[in-house]
């Protein structure tokens, strides 16, 4: 479907997350955001802070998460948000594996509670061969390489460097 006009949200609005919705802002999309730890001025112009993660997921079209992985984050997508989502919602994990219960993500894509989602981050990683995601036509699945681009390692490599000889110095 065409994404103008349909609301994207993100779960961690943090330099990644809001990065995001200024590329859905770029598709004429509504852009909405969680995350409990910034303050409401600090959201970019258009960028529509909920205050529940719940009222997130019922609103947003598709969600992408974006937030680290901690004690608090752990499972924070559940059975209950991916209801909230709907049989249209599209969930996009490119974050931690943790944040997203696996075992309600595979059952919301198998019983088309939601249309589909987008992972590049596992439980355990690498994913075993025989992951359950693996075996499903609603969900795209890419290792985690969206940082490994062909300027950007190279880029890594040349501040691994300075970090040793910063350190040696």
């Amino acid at each position: 479907p065409e994404v103008a006009d349909q609301t994207m949200g993100v779960f961690g609005y943090g330099a990644i997350g809001s990065l995001v919705l200024d590329l859905a802002q770029g598709l004429d999309m509504d852009t909405i955001a969680y995350d409990p730890y910034v303050d409401e001025e600090a959201f970019a112009a258009g960028v529509e802070p909920v205050e529940a993660k719940h009222e997130l997921f019922e609103r947003a079209d598709a969600v992408g998460v974006h937030a680290p992985l901690t004690d608090e984050t752990r499972g924070a997508v559940g059975e209950s948000e991916l209801h909230a989502l709907g049989e249209d919602g599209v969930l996009v994990n490119a974050s931690r594996g943790p944040l997203v219960d696996t075992d309600a993500l595979v059952e919301a894509l198998r019983e088309d509670v939601i249309h589909g989602a987008a992972v590049d981050v596992f439980d355990e990683e690498p994913a075993p061969e025989d992951h359950p995601l693996f075996e499903l036509d609603n969900v795209l699945v890419t290792s985690h390489i969206a940082g490994s681009t062909e300027k950007s390692v190279p880029a890594k490599h040349r501040g691994a460097a300075e970090n040793v000889r910063t350190v040696y110095e």
